[in-house]
């Protein structure tokens, strides 16, 4: 009871956890001979030693991986691979990466034009007046998805225009075209 906040530290309480140290303290308390005392003092040191380790070890692999990460960011800015330099210095998005041309996903224009248009091939009356409803860019972007199975990002290389743009479309033609079906058929909403 008259060592109640020295009980209390961190420390102490974190040394007294394990058994043999507590039973080391209650040894040294309960038979105070220089012995026990010694004993307990044996303890403490070996177990501060490995809590000022730990903390070392810790701090110095913290540190270390700043380091490192900054070292790396640096050496990446000043070396970087050609093919990831943007091509404009306002422009950080374009990079010459972006330039490559993939020879698996070629698109080949006499494919393209050997299919019939979208309209020809619907049967459906309500999904050929929907489709008459859309924009001839949005038309012509669900028939390259959807006849030609193209990607967003194919199809935008064919027309010259961003995958982002080709997206923007390709959903609002879709959320157009669901609307449509809603209407004219009494349908309910989908989510």
């Amino acid at each position: 009871m008259e060592n109640e906040s020295f009980l209390k530290n961190k420390l102490i309480t974190s040394f007294l956890k394990n058994s043999t140290n507590k039973n080391a303290y209650e040894l040294a308390i309960n038979n105070p001979t220089l012995e026990n005392q010694q004993q307990l003092d044996k303890l403490f040191k070996a177990f501060y030693f490995d809590i000022r380790f730990i903390s070392h070890i810790s701090s110095t692999i913290h540190f270390n991986a700043i380091n490192y990460d900054k070292r790396t960011r640096t050496q990446n800015s000043r070396y970087n691979l050609t093919l990831d330099s943007s091509i404009d210095k306002n422009d950080n998005d374009n990079s010459f990466i972006n330039l490559l041309i993939d020879e698996e996903s070629k698109i080949s224009l006499d494919k393209l034009l050997s299919h019939e248009s979208i309209l020809k091939q619907v049967s459906c009356p309500i999904l050929y007046a929907s489709l008459k409803k859309l924009t001839k860019k949005q038309l012509k972007i669900i028939e390259l998805a959807y006849v030609n199975g193209l990607s967003d990002t194919e199809i935008g290389k064919l027309l010259n225009i961003s995958q982002q743009s080709i997206s923007k479309t390709h959903k609002k033609a879709l959320k157009e075209l669901a609307s449509f079906f809603i209407e004219n058929k009494g349908g309910k909403s989908v989510d």
